[in-house]
């Protein structure tokens, strides 16, 4: 067997516990901040938000998140694509009146 000396330790070669959960508190909160920053906690917030108002809930619910998740540049996009989607139901509704009073003129 080796009989080599092992290192002896010392109160100052072992940190306290405290600096080990002040470290880990430290990491915690610089990643929650890096969170906050990127949006990323609001997003995901707002997913969650989404999901719980759905009236049906989807069968999967990680494939509605994965989903609501790819809409990519969030708040703005959205909106401009509702106001695409209702701006098209503007012209499709006049569309429909316009057919329907040609047909009426060729009757």
């Amino acid at each position: 067997p080796d009989q080599s000396p092992q290192p002896r330790q010392t109160l100052l070669s072992v940190p306290p516990p405290t600096m080990a959960y002040q470290n880990i508190d430290q990491k915690k909160e610089e990643f929650k901040k890096y969170l906050e920053q990127g949006g990323v906690i609001d997003n995901l917030t707002k997913v969650l938000v989404g999901l719980y108002e759905e009236a049906e809930k989807p069968q999967d619910a990680m494939e509605f998140i994965k989903a609501q998740m790819q809409v990519g540049g969030g708040d703005e996009d959205v909106a401009s694509l509702r106001r695409e989607l209702q701006s098209a139901r503007e012209e499709n509704e006049a569309l429909r009146k316009q057919v329907a009073d040609l047909q009426a003129r060729l009757q």
